[in-house]
């Protein structure tokens, strides 16, 4: 039976062959057009809690190889970039998941879209929430109270019912931005990938570049 990547980072770790890339500090990363992408390293306790955020999304596999974390806002235009850049990364590698968080500091706008989606993945489910939040990206625009109710009467639910819900979800909007803060996430969007924070979105070729190299050595720049 062939090897999966899964298997071959596992030996490489057991062999010891696998560097630990804390010890040398940030990596030297560039985006699509050259630029560096500012990185730093992340604590591991700071990242497990994300797991039990009320309403966070999932885009592929819920037990992937590669895990992206992307900390979002709707009225953030590099969100909107990025968002159908995803969803084509996971659709290309079923090894590699991105879980969605909010992040919603550019508007008040923001926190209502968020709990609108909370909202929706809570009571109406994940499929439901991942159509929401396709379609939030697809219209141009910031948010507006306007957007939020074609959005979600296109997927068919009933605004005012949906607006309600998310009314009641102030806690679960503050736990995502708690999530991001503690992060000290002040850029939307911003990425989790292993042990690693990207700050800013680095586009679609960077962004496979660094789950390949994840995926190799568990880091986002193999050494």
């Amino acid at each position: 039976m062939p090897l999966s990547r899964r298997t071959l980072l596992a030996a490489g770790l057991a062999g010891g062959c696998i560097r630990p890339a804390w010890a040398e500090g940030w990596f030297e990363l560039k985006d699509d057009d050259g630029a560096p992408v500012e990185n730093m390293r992340t604590a591991v306790e700071l990242v497990a809690p994300i797991d039990e955020l009320p309403g966070r999304m999932m885009l592929g596999t819920d037990s992937p190889f590669v895990r992206i974390i992307e900390f979002f806002d709707y009225n953030c235009p590099a969100c909107r970039r990025a968002a159908p850049d995803m969803e084509a990364l996971v659709r290309q590698d079923d090894e590699v998941g991105v879980v969605l968080v909010h992040n919603p500091i550019l508007a008040t706008s923001s926190r209502v879209a968020a709990a609108f989606s909370i909202a929706i993945a809570t009571r109406h489910g994940q499929d439901m929430a991942l159509r929401f939040h396709a379609e939030m990206f697809r219209r141009p625009g910031p948010v507006t109270a306007g957007k939020l109710r074609t959005v979600t009467s296109e997927i068919g639910l009933d605004p005012q019912i949906v607006g309600r819900e998310a009314e009641a979800l102030a806690t679960a909007v503050k736990a995502h931005e708690d999530a991001a803060a503690a992060l000290g996430f002040g850029v939307t969007p911003s990425f989790v990938l292993g042990s690693v924070s990207l700050l800013g979105y680095p586009g679609a070729k960077a962004m496979r570049r660094f789950t390949q190299s994840a995926a190799q050595c568990g880091e986002p720049l193999c050494r």
